[in-house]
């Protein structure tokens, strides 16, 4: 994981520097845009992947969608929601379990665009690199069958993400969005008066971070 998040630090340095290099730093063109993306999530934390292992992959369906406003020439503050849902089996007892994962979050996000990026006739100049960080709530839920452990798990929490992806604007102001975010945030997970009382076994910490990629289908106005 140490080596993706290198990777993705190191893709915006590089890209970054070749624009600027050319002198093809534009502005954008819309005020809104609004995006429903669909990816794939990759946890951080090792224990959650195997306890989803026993039903399948490692990871699961990311659904997000998110509102920006261009603030200022290259920048956008973008609001965003997102709903990931996975069943697993405890790793003890062998029972079922379902972890949901619906976050809000609120970040900045800063632009590449070519400098002929109104140039409709040119493929690459359509083509812009963002990157950005923010804020993100998590709401985490946790439902168990096992009688070994809390029945019930609620817990919201705010923590950080990072994202970098590619966008491609069309001729109709729709464009698609190749992103890659990361998330990160441990907490302690524990019942809430509406559950069971938490058990000796629910208290660990649980990573809430790790990897999105996908792919959005966005319109800007």
């Amino acid at each position: 994981m140490k080596k993706i998040l290198f990777l993705l630090l190191l893709i915006p340095m590089l890209y970054s520097n070749f624009y600027i290099r050319c002198d093809q730093i534009g502005d954008a063109n819309y005020d809104w845009a609004i995006t429903v993306k669909n990816g794939y999530f990759y946890p951080q934390d090792k224990t959650l992947r195997e306890i989803f292992c026993q039903c399948g992959n490692k990871g699961g369906y990311w659904f997000e969608t998110a509102l920006r406003y261009n603030i200022w020439k290259k920048l956008d503050i973008e609001a965003s929601g997102s709903y990931f849902s996975k069943d697993g089996k405890a790793l003890c007892s062998n029972e079922c379990t379902n972890v949901k994962i619906p976050t809000f979050g609120l970040g900045l996000k800063y632009f590449f665009y070519g400098k002929n990026y109104n140039n409709e006739s040119n493929f690459l100049d359509k083509i812009s690199f963002f990157v950005g960080a923010g804020l993100k709530t998590f709401f985490y839920r946790e439902n168990n069958k096992s009688p070994f452990v809390a029945q019930c798990v609620k817990k919201t929490t705010v923590g950080g993400m990072v994202n970098l992806g590619l966008e491609y604007t069309t001729k109709k102001n729709f464009f698609i969005d190749l992103f890659f975010d990361y998330n990160f945030k441990k907490l302690k997970p524990c019942c809430n008066n509406s559950c069971n009382e938490c058990e000796p076994s629910c208290r660990f910490d649980i990573d809430l971070g790790g990897l999105v990629a996908g792919i959005g289908l966005g319109y800007k106005l």
